[in-house]
């Protein structure tokens, strides 16, 4: 059985790039915008999985499970690197975090994709489904964690 690539994958994959590079800019945003990507990351993760595995609760589980991980320990982490209050906007500084979430979001959707399409029996094994869903949950997570750490950052700034 063969399969192809959909024309819109390597356009998605080129978008995304880009993206990820002009994240890796230094740069000073709301916090709602990065609430608006972590959002569609969730959403666009989520999506991948359902869509490929079902509503198996194992999948869930551990998707659930990665993407809490994530953002208890990501917005940690992105608090520690820089991010500093101007008015209700955050400065951020650059970093190439986004781009590998980015990259390793559509990789794994890809993976799915691909498995679905030649009806690998991958998707049955445990430890696949697993690996998967954990992995989709943690980088989804990252995306949250960004905008948490940069909702906390206004937050605890005085007002002037």
């Amino acid at each position: 059985m063969t399969a192809t690539i959909p024309t819109w994958v390597p356009v998605l994959f080129v978008a995304l790039a880009w993206l990820g590079y002009r994240l890796s800019l230094p740069r000073t945003v709301r916090p709602g915008k990065l609430l608006l990507v972590a959002l569609g990351m969730f959403a666009f993760s989520l999506y991948g999985l359902v869509g490929t595995l079902g509503l198996a609760p194992l999948a869930l589980g551990l998707w659930l499970l990665g993407y809490a991980l994530s953002m208890t320990l990501g917005a940690r982490h992105f608090t520690a690197r820089g991010l500093t209050a101007v008015g209700e906007l955050v400065r951020m500084p650059g970093s190439w975090v986004p781009l590998a979430l980015l990259m390793g979001i559509f990789m794994a959707k890809f993976v799915l994709g691909a498995a679905m399409a030649v009806r690998s029996p991958m998707l049955h094994d445990l430890a696949f489904i697993a690996g998967m869903s954990g992995v989709l949950g943690v980088l989804s997570g990252g995306f949250g964690a960004r905008a948490l750490a940069a909702l906390r950052c206004v937050a605890q700034t005085p007002a002037a």
